[in-house]
Order: C-alpha cells, then sequence, then structure tokens
C-alpha cells in the first residue's frame, strides 16, 4: 500500500479529489517520514526534500520543475504535468491583450464616473507577437494568438519548425527581429 502526503497551498481541493477517486491502494501518511508518493508544489517541497526519507515519486502539481531538479537529492522518480497549461495560458495571454489594447481599464474607470471618451481602437490582426519558448503552452499560445490574427515569431534554441507556427527563428537571431515585435510573450520555464 502506497502513502501518499500533499504538500500544496492547492492542498485542501487536492484532498477533497484524493477522497473522491476512491483509490484503494493508497492512503494518506500520517508523516513526511513515511510518505513514499508526494504530490508538491515545487518551491513547498524543495525545501524540505530531506523530511521524506521514503520516497519513492514525486508528482509535480507544476509543468516546471525547476525548485525540485536544482536541489542535490535525485533517489526519487519525478513527473510533472503537461498538457493542461496551454489553453489556459493561451486565454490568459489573449485576455490580457485584449484587455490592453481595447483600453477596458480606461473603460471600466470611465463607466464608474458616468463619462464617455472614446479612445483609439487597436486590433489584434496584424500585430507582431514574438513567442520566446515553443513548448506545449508556446505552441498553444502561439495556435491561439494566430486565429486572432497576430503574426507570430517563435523563438527557439534552434530555429527548427514547430507545428502551427509559420515563423521560427534561432535564439541567436533574437535581436535581429525584436525591433519588430509589437508583443513579446516568454513561455520559457521558471528561471530559464
Amino acid at each position: 500500500m502506497n502513502k501518499l502526503w500533499i504538500e500544496s497551498q492547492e492542498r485542501d481541493a487536492y484532498l477533497d479529489l484524493f477522497h473522491r477517486a476512491r483509490l484503494p491502494q493508497l492512503v494518506l501518511a500520517g508523516s513526511p517520514e513515511e510518505a513514499d508518493i508526494v504530490l508538491g508544489d515545487p518551491p513547498d517541497i524543495a525545501p524540505v526534500l530531506n523530511n521524506f526519507p521514503a520516497l519513492a515519486w514525486l508528482q509535480s502539481t507544476f509543468a516546471g520543475v525547476d525548485a525540485l531538479v536544482t536541489t542535490p537529492r535525485r533517489d526519487y522518480l519525478l513527473t510533472n504535468v503537461r498538457g493542461i497549461f496551454g489553453p489556459l495560458m493561451a486565454e490568459y495571454v489573449m485576455g490580457c491583450l485584449i484587455n490592453h489594447f481595447r483600453h477596458l481599464p480606461q473603460y471600466r474607470q470611465q463607466q464608474g464616473s458616468a463619462t464617455w471618451k472614446q479612445l483609439p481602437y487597436q486590433g489584434l490582426a496584424g500585430k507582431h507577437l514574438m513567442l520566446v519558448g515553443a513548448g506545449s503552452i508556446g505552441r498553444h499560445v502561439g495556435k491561439v494568438a494566430g486565429m486572432f490574427g497576430l503574426l507570430v515569431t517563435a523563438v527557439t534554441r534552434s530555429g527548427s519548425p514547430v507545428e502551427g507556427i509559420a515563423d521560427c527563428i534561432p535564439i541567436s537571431k533574437m535581436e535581429t527581429v525584436l525591433p519588430d515585435a509589437d508583443i513579446i510573450v516568454s513561455t520559457l520555464a521558471g528561471n530559464t
């Protein structure tokens, strides 16, 4: 029987999911010392990693695991979540861009004071978005940005083609296209 410890800012939500899942071969550990599986937020678990002597598997709640791979401990399986953050980040990026270019904060402020002053409209179509990093999150952001009519340039280590993004350049040439970018979005992991 495996024993799970949850070390996360969202502990209560994960506990609720755990109890609803009814996993017969998995129980909650009473202490870090007895846990062989940990579900954790990397910044929270990294400083206390050595409190888990029986640790066999650590499932990160983040895509980025920088805080964990920089620790000296390597005697456990480390896995992360992939493929779920692309849609969320694409929504976030597009929401921020629409908010900015459509002047939504200014209109909200005007609405609060019962005034109206039209601001110059700027659409997204035709603007140049430089996407630094084209992993699963970056590819999704680039795809959605393209649907909004943005011209997307992906900057990657090699400049190799990226599915769904027409223009890809190596990082060594980033400075040459930087002046042409209207928007820069970094989807690089953590402190990279």
